[in-house]
């Protein structure tokens, strides 16, 4: 890919995969839009990286995440990272647990996932756009929501530019 003057939306960059991707993506001169809810790790980020980063210190479940997305010029690349899991029998996952873990996980990728591709149809981007679905490994015990969320996050990204 073609790297010149490319912008990047990491969610979930403070940390683990997400930071890990958006370094990776800064050495490669790729603008990156860093989005995290810690302040903190948005500030090491960009100690780190240095002004390829666009520190975005808000919640990705926020309207203001999708207000954010539709202000930019263009996003050529998203890594859709955001998501967490909570470890329970399956037998014991919580109704509240499950209906947050499929909030966060799944309805918040596909929006975040949706608002980009508006932005990337504008600009009429196509093939000369990327997408990445890269919320952790699923194969821990207890982690059956998660399981869940990744075929949900499959169909996204099957359905993802069409």
């Amino acid at each position: 890919m073609n790297t010149d003057k490319k912008t990047a939306l990491v969610t979930g960059a403070g940390k683990g995969i997400g930071r890990a991707v958006a370094l990776k993506l800064t050495q490669q001169r790729i603008r990156v839009i860093a989005v995290a809810r810690t302040a903190t790790d948005l500030d090491s980020l960009w100690e780190e990286s240095g002004e390829s980063v666009t520190p975005w210190c808000l919640d990705a479940t926020s309207e203001e995440m999708l207000e954010k997305i539709a202000e930019e010029e263009r996003i050529d690349i998203l890594v859709n990272n955001v998501g967490t899991n909570i470890p329970e029998p399956f037998i014991g996952v919580s109704e509240q647990n499950l209906d947050h873990l499929l909030s966060l996980n799944v309805r918040t990728a596909f929006r975040v996932a949706q608002a980009v591709s508006r932005k990337m149809i504008a600009a009429r981007l196509g093939e000369h756009s990327a997408y990445l679905f890269a919320n952790g490994s699923c194969g821990r015990s207890q982690s059956h929501c998660l399981l869940y969320d990744k075929a949900c996050y499959r169909g996204i990204e099957q359905s993802y530019g069409r």
